[in-house]
């Protein structure tokens, strides 16, 4: 199941290094951003990569993205969102 969106933030200059040590590490497919690398994987990925990365700052995941075009839109999808987090919290308790 590889298809989460997986950020991972570093400090500037770093990105290459840190493609290069995720590489090393088995994986693939390796964007490089402005101070962050991105790439795809499973939420294994995510915690292998939060104790395996030593050039990593932070491990972040891509859970949804949405277009605002009021303040209201805004509080809607807050409201979908945090819903969303709480069933990823429960499927990921042991």
């Amino acid at each position: 199941m590889k298809d989460l969106t997986i950020t991972v933030k570093t400090l500037y200059g770093f990105e290459t290094l840190l493609k290069d040590e995720l590489a090393e590490l088995g994986y693939s497919n390796v964007e490089s951003l402005n101070r962050a690398v991105q790439l795809q994987g499973s939420w294994e990925d995510v915690y292998r990569l939060n104790y395996r990365c030593r050039l990593a700052i932070s491990v972040l995941v891509k859970v949804k993205s949405f277009t605002i075009h009021k303040e209201e839109d805004l509080y809607k999808q807050a409201k979908k969102l945090i819903g969303l987090l709480i069933l990823i919290s429960i499927k990921l308790l042991p």
